[in-house]
């Protein structure tokens, strides 16, 4: 199993773990009547689905694709990990940031967030290209 994959995986672990604290966390306030920052809600959405659902997926298409030639079996891997590394900035940035940006407003925390969303986009299409380099078959 490729560096990269368990990196994938165990982060998505880490991810699962913290997003479940947190729904945990506000399940208990609800079931107690307690308020939340309402911000909490989708900061956890984003925990769970891009921390760990699409993470999981990352590392286990990086894993499971066939290899693009028997020599070089990842074709891009400095893009791959570039990818890794944007997703996780991204998403610690927005999970940190979108909080702090609602409950105490200042002046620049907006264009925090936009970066944030841009490094997971841009993630997303850096994976998407070090993927296809698998898939595209041999005779192109």
């Amino acid at each position: 199993m490729p560096l990269l994959t368990r990196c994938f995986l165990k982060t998505a672990i880490l991810y699962f773990v913290a997003s479940s604290c947190l729904g945990g966390y506000l399940l208990i306030a609800v079931g107690l009547q307690h308020t939340t920052p309402p911000v909490l809600q989708p900061v956890y959405w984003h925990m769970l689905l891009v921390g760990w659902l699409m993470q999981l997926i990352f590392g286990v298409a990086y894993w499971m694709f066939p290899p693009f030639a028997k020599g070089q079996p990842h074709r891009y891997p400095a893009l791959a990990w570039f990818a890794y590394a944007a997703l996780n900035v991204g998403l610690l940035l927005r999970v940190v940031v979108e909080p702090w940006h609602v409950m105490r407003p200042q002046p620049g925390l907006g264009w925090l967030l936009v970066c944030s969303a841009v490094l997971q986009v841009a993630a997303g299409w850096m994976f998407l290209i070090t993927i296809w380099t698998r898939i595209r078959g041999r005779g192109r």
